[in-house]
């Protein structure tokens, strides 16, 4: 197996990390991915507080999960903070209905990603996102709104 070993400056000192067995498609330049998961109802419940978390357990305070390359190897993870109730960022001509009220929002953010020409993201059930993100795009999804086809 090989070993690379990469050198990264930032403004505290240098970083030290190391990538074994690095995905097909993947460069070793590093970067920072940022998302957000929006849960429309009937998908999320309220957890107090004016926070919220899927029914199915994935999407959840201190829940991980992992930002997957083209051969879906693991390129980083990160645990979720709270999720929040919110508005939908969708537009509504996309839609053919808007939610009833609040979404479940979470906002995330991956670091040290090496840069691929694709991600999907890997929830804590195991399950790998069927939604494709390009090098460059926000990684941004959405659970259960009705899309105009």
């Amino acid at each position: 197996m090989i070993k690379k070993v990469l050198i990264a400056a930032v403004s505290t000192g240098i970083v030290l990390t190391s990538l074994t067995g690095c995905s097909k498609g993947v460069t070793n330049s590093l970067s920072s991915k940022s998302g957000q998961e929006e849960i429309w109802s009937p998908y999320f419940e309220r957890t107090g507080n004016g926070h919220c978390a899927s029914t199915d357990g994935n999407w959840e305070y201190n829940s991980t999960i992992a930002l997957v390359g083209p051969d879906d190897s693991v390129l980083s993870s990160t645990n979720l903070d709270f999720g929040y109730l919110g508005e939908t960022n969708i537009n509504e001509s996309d839609l053919n209905s808007m939610p009833d009220g609040k979404v479940c929002l979470f906002d995330f953010e991956f670091t040290d990603v090496p840069v691929a020409e694709t991600y999907r993201i890997k929830t804590k059930d195991g399950e790998i996102s069927t939604v494709v993100f390009q090098k460059d795009d926000f990684l941004g999804q959405v659970n259960g709104a009705d899309w105009k086809r």
